[in-house]
C-alpha cells in the first residue's frame, strides 16, 4: 500500500467517523426536543382534566340548584335555594369520577399534585361539598400545570436552539469535509496522473508491450507498443483473446496456458517464453510476463503484464549452441588421443624421463583431462537444453551408490590428506534413478568438497529417510560459501570460491548438470551452510510394495 492509498484511507475513515458521531448527536438532540414537547403537551393535557373536573362539578351543581327549585316550586315554597345548604353528590357523578381517573393517571409522576389530588377525593365524596374549597384546590393544581408548562416550555426552546446551533455549526464541518474531500480527490488524481505518467514512460523506454485481462469477462487490452511488435496498428486494428490464441505457435500454445492457469490457480511465478505468429506470418520468440490480482474468495479478477521480443537473443542463443556443440565434438576425438599418447609416454612405454620431462607432461595430461572434463560438461549441457540426455532408470540402492562413488573419489582424497567418513547406518532405500548420472552427481559434490576442505579434513556422507523420499548430504568443514554467491551456485560457469582460493578450479558447469539431473530424477537438490557447507539432494524413494510388484511381474 502506497503512503497515498493509507492518507486516503485514512482521511476517509476520520469523515465517516465524523459523521458517525454527528449523525449520533442529531438523534441525541432531536429526542431531547421531542422529549421536552411530549411533556409540554401533556401538561396541557393535565389542565384540560382538570377545567374538565371542575366544568362536571359546576353542572352537577347548577343541575341540583334547578331541581331544587323545581321541588320547592311543587310545595309552594316561598324560600330561595341555598346553594350552599344544597345536597350535591358529586361521588355518584359518572362524569366527575372518570375526570378524577384521567387526572390521576396524567399525573401519578407527580408527587403534588397527587397529594393536592388526595386532599381534594374527601371533599368530593361529602354529601353536602365544600364547592369553595373544591374549586381552590382545583385552581391550585392549575397553578401548579402552569408553573411546570412554563419549564418545559423553556426547555423547548433551549434544546430548539441548541439544535439550530448544532445544525449550523455541523453545515459549516460539512462544508469544510467537503472541502477536504475535495483536495483529497485532487490530489488522488495528480497522484495517479503522476503514477501512469512514470508507468507509460517506463514501458515506452523498456519497449515492452503492456497487456491487462480479465479472466471472467474476457475483456482484454492491448498497448500500442504490444500491437507494433505484432506487426499491427492499434489505431486501425483490434485484437481479441482468441485472435491471439490464433497466432501463438501450436507446440507452446498448451504451454502458455498452462502457465496461465498455474498462475491463477496456484499462484505460481507467469514468466515463460513462447512462440507468436506476427502480420507477416513470421514466428517470433516473446518473455512474458504477468501478475494476477485476486479477490477475497480466492477468484482471480485480472492479470496484468508485459511482452518482450527476444528473437534476437534466441538467435544469438542457438548459434552459441550450435558453436559450442560442434567445436566440442570436433575437440573431443583429438584431445582422446592426446591423452592416451601422454599416459603412454608417462608410463614409460617409450623409456625412461628425465625428472623435469615428467613433471611438464604431468602438467599437459592435467590439462587435457580439464578440457576432456569441459568438453564433457559442454556436450550433456546441449543434450540437456535440448531435452536429448538419455536416462537409463532402474532400481538403485542409494547405499550402494554411495560407496561406489567413494570409492571412485578415494585415490583424489589421498592426495590431498583427506578423509571420508561414512556415517553409518547408510538408509537402506530404493530409487528409480540412472546409476552413471547419480554418480556424475556424486562426484561432483565430493569433487567440490575436497577442493574446499582444509589439509587433513574430513568429509561426512550420510542420509535422511522419510516415508517418500531420501536426502544424502555430503558436508566438509571449509570457509563455506559466501551468501552473495549462493544465487549464482546452480547457474552455468559459475565458479565456487574461485576470488578466494588458487587451487584448481573447475569448468563452472558441474553444479548446473547436477541441477538437472536431479530435476529430471523428479528430485531436489540444494545446500546448507553450517560449519563449513552441506550439499545435498533429494529424491523420491521406491516402497517395498512397490518393489516386490515389479519382481513378480
Amino acid at each position: 500500500m502506497t503512503s497515498m492509498d493509507l492518507k486516503i484511507k485514512t482521511g476517509i475513515g476520520i469523515i465517516v467517523a465524523f459523521f458517525v458521531l454527528q449523525g449520533f448527536l442529531f438523534y441525541s438532540f432531536i429526542q431531547r426536543v421531542n422529549l421536552s414537547k411530549y411533556w409540554v403537551i401533556h401538561t396541557h393535557n393535565v389542565i384540560a382534566a382538570i377545567d374538565n373536573l371542575q366544568l362536571y362539578i359546576n353542572q352537577a351543581e347548577i343541575t341540583q340548584l334547578k331541581n331544587s327549585i323545581i321541588r320547592q316550586a311543587k310545595n309552594s315554597s316561598q324560600t330561595p335555594p341555598d346553594s350552599t345548604s344544597t345536597s350535591i353528590n358529586l361521588n355518584s357523578n359518572t362524569n366527575v369520577t372518570q375526570a378524577l381517573k384521567i387526572i390521576h393517571l396524567l399525573t401519578i409522576d407527580n408527587i403534588i399534585q397527587q397529594e393536592k389530588l388526595s386532599d381534594l377525593q374527601p371533599l368530593i365524596n361529602l354529601k353536602k361539598p365544600k364547592l369553595n374549597e373544591i374549586n381552590l384546590k382545583l385552581k391550585e393544581m392549575i397553578q401548579e400545570e402552569k408553573r411546570l408548562l412554563s419549564i418545559r416550555n423553556k426547555m423547548v426552546n433551549k434544546t430548539t436552539k441548541d439544535l439550530i446551533v448544532l445544525l449550523s455549526f455541523a453545515s459549516f464541518l460539512n462544508f469544510i469535509t467537503i472541502l477536504v474531500v475535495i483536495a483529497m480527490l485532487n490530489a488522488s488524481r495528480k497522484a495517479l496522473k503522476k503514477n501512469e505518467d512514470r508507468l507509460n514512460l517506463a514501458i515506452k523506454g523498456t519497449s515492452d508491450g503492456l497487456w491487462d485481462w480479465e479472466p471472467n469477462s474476457r475483456k482484454v487490452y492491448f498497448s500500442d507498443r504490444f500491437m507494433e511488435l505484432l506487426g499491427m496498428d492499434n489505431s486501425k486494428e483490434s485484437l481479441t483473446v482468441e485472435d491471439f490464441n490464433k497466432r501463438i505457435h501450436p507446440e507452446d500454445f498448451d504451454y502458455l496456458w498452462n502457465a496461465v492457469n498455474n498462475h491463477l490457480e496456484n499462484r505460481t511465478p507467469y514468466n515463460i517464453e513462447f512462440r507468436a505468429k506476427n502480420k507477416k506470418g513470421r514466428y517470433a520468440w516473446f518473455q512474458s510476463r504477468g501478475q494476477a490480482i485476486w479477490d477475497k474468495s480466492g477468484k482471480p479478477i485480472r492479470m496484468s503484464g508485459f511482452i518482450t521480443d527476444i528473437t534476437q537473443k534466441k538467435e544469438v542463443e542457438n548459434l552459441k549452441n550450435e558453436f559450442v556443440s560442434t567445436v566440442s565434438h570436433e575437440l573431443r576425438t583429438p584431445l582422446t588421443s592426446i591423452k592416451g599418447s601422454l599416459g603412454l609416454v608417462l608410463a614409460g612405454t617409450e623409456g625412461p624421463l628425465t625428472q623435469e620431462m615428467n613433471h611438464f607432461l604431468e602438467i599437459a595430461d592435467h590439462n587435457c583431462e580439464r578440457l576432456i572434463i569441459l568438453i564433457n560438461d559442454l556436450l550433456d549441457i546441449d543434450k540437456l537444453e535440448a531435452g536429448k540426455l538419455q536416462f537409463n532408470f532402474t532400481n538403485l540402492k542409494v547405499k550402494n551408490l554411495i560407496e561406489q562413488s567413494v570409492e571412485l573419489n578415494k585415490l583424489l582424497c589421498e592426495k590431498r590428506h583427506i578423509r571420508l567418513q561414512i556415517e553409518q547406518p547408510l538408509a537402506n532405500a530404493y530409487v528409480k534413478a540412472d546409476e552413471n548420472r547419480l554418480i556424475q552427481v556424486m562426484t561432483n559434490l565430493l569433487s567440490n568438497a575436497i577442493k574446499f576442505s582444509p589439509k587433513g579434513g574430513t568429509i561426512e556422507i550420510s542420509t535422511q529417510l522419510t516415508n517418500t523420499k531420501i536426502r544424502v548430504n555430503v558436508t566438509d568443514h571449509g570457509k563455506g560459501i559466501a551468501k552473495e554467491d549462493i544465487p549464482l551456485l546452480f547457474t552455468k560457469f559459475n565458479q565456487l570460491g574461485e576470488k578466494h582460493t588458487t587451487r584448481q578450479s573447475g569448468t563452472g558447469l558441474g553444479l548446473y548438470i547436477s541441477k538437472h539431473i536431479i530435476l529430471n530424477h523428479k528430485g531436489k537438490i540444494d545446500l546448507e551452510l553450517n560449519n563449513g557447507t552441506t550439499f545435498y539432494f533429494e529424491l523420491p524413494i521406491i516402497h517395498e510394495k512397490e518393489l516386490q510388484h515389479e519382481t513378480t511381474h
